[in-house]
């Protein structure tokens, strides 16, 4: 079975490499603005299913793998930084 790794990231594209599993890239053009949520892991929850949504059309037999992050600091969410500054 095809797994496809819904994300550009390479911290993760390592992380796959690292347990072997073997796998293509397809990054999802899913737009994260649009996703709405009460708290943060409801929002992290609802983009990474949307990113796997997007690719799934494109790919229905594989597996595949999404994930999303954010950064929460003392209540407030930072979101994704833009910059290497932000981060």
């Amino acid at each position: 079975m095809q797994v496809i790794l819904g994300t550009s990231s390479k911290p993760r594209q390592q992380a796959m490499r690292t347990l072997g599993i073997q796998f293509i890239v397809v990054a999802s053009n899913f737009d994260e603005e649009q996703v709405k949520a009460q708290d943060i892991d409801e929002l992290v929850i609802a983009t990474a299913k949307g990113k796997a949504e997007v690719v799934a059309q494109q790919y229905p037999d594989a597996v595949v793998i999404t994930a999303d992050s954010n950064h929460l600091f003392e209540g407030k969410n930072y979101g994704k930084p833009a910059t290497r500054d932000q981060a």
